[in-house]
């Protein structure tokens, strides 16, 4: 166990400058540390693996990037658990991790982290990999992916994640920059401020996304639409609107200059068929159709 420690540099409770940091077999905790640069609980220059164990990083804060870590390489292994709480990055990205690349087969939790920039929860510059389980709750940035950024030319595999509670009050909670891959699959996204996503794609990029649950924030009756640019898309989403909606609820698909836009909003007229529930299952839909079962 780390605590109360402070870095004049970086890693705050521990710095890692080459080779690998291996967390295996043990059970570690690390809380109220700081770093006046980056990394505030962790700051590993190449790799932070998460293997057999738990890592518990709490109370953190980061002037720079990575509140409570920031790696060149963050992996955690399939019986491996990570759980970031309450870390910050003040003037940067990745409130809870920033790192080049980011892979979870085992389980990662972010709960209550901030970003004075980007990424409230993660923030990522070539990829993230999801084939875990991902929790990410109660986290904000000052501009956007207050959950997940993905910086420009990076790409997202992303399955069996829960996002709630995430603010970028002018941005998305999940934003992909200028990717040429994106995949979604089985992700539920509620309580949120801001768009549920903003995902951009160059070139012949394509985007996927499967599976997808928009609970729409009972605060906000009108969210701000979500928007996906790529040359493929494929979309299959649910929108709930949890009796926000008296006429009900209506997933709408729409071409706005070279987006396609989703929002989750009132039907135009009362419908018939389920009133909180409206699907997009069909992926060559017409930009100007909307689905309302």
């Amino acid at each position: 166990q780390f605590w109360l420690s402070a870095a004049l540099s970086h890693g705050g409770c521990i710095l890692s400058d080459d080779g690998a940091l291996l967390v295996d077999s043990s059970t570690l905790e690390l809380s109220n540390c700081s770093a006046s640069g980056s990394g505030g609980g962790i700051k590993a220059a190449a790799v932070l693996v998460v293997g057999d164990a738990q890592l518990s990083i709490a109370n953190v804060v980061a002037s720079l990037e990575g509140g409570a870590i920031a790696a060149g390489q963050v992996s955690v292994e399939h019986a491996g658990t990570l759980r970031i709480d309450d870390s910050r990055s003040i003037q940067s990205v990745g409130g809870g991790i920033r790192a080049g690349t980011c892979e979870i087969r085992g389980a990662l939790t972010v709960r209550g982290c901030f970003a004075g920039f980007q990424g409230g929860g993660i923030f990522v510059s070539v990829h993230l990999v999801v084939s875990g389980r991902l929790v990410v709750d109660n986290v904000g940035a000052a501009t956007t992916g207050a959950a997940i950024l993905v910086a420009h030319g990076g790409w997202i595999d992303l399955k069996n994640a829960i996002i709630t509670k995430a603010s970028s009050a002018t941005g998305a909670a999940l934003a992909v920059l200028d990717s040429n891959s994106t995949i979604m699959e089985n992700v539920n996204m509620s309580e949120i401020v801001g768009s549920f996503f903003a995902i951009s794609g160059e070139g012949s990029s394509a985007a996927v996304l499967r599976e997808i649950i928009l609970i729409v924030n009972p605060e906000f009756s009108l969210p701000r639409a979500s928007r996906l640019v790529a040359a493929e898309i494929s979309v299959d989403l649910q929108c709930r609107c949890e009796g926000l909606y008296p006429r009900g609820c209506l997933a709408a698909l729409e071409r706005v200059d070279a987006a396609t836009q989703i929002r989750c909003r009132s039907c135009p007229d009362t419908r018939s068929n389920d009133f909180e529930v409206s699907s997009i299952r069909n992926s060559s839909m017409g930009f100007s159709e909307c689905a309302c079962n």
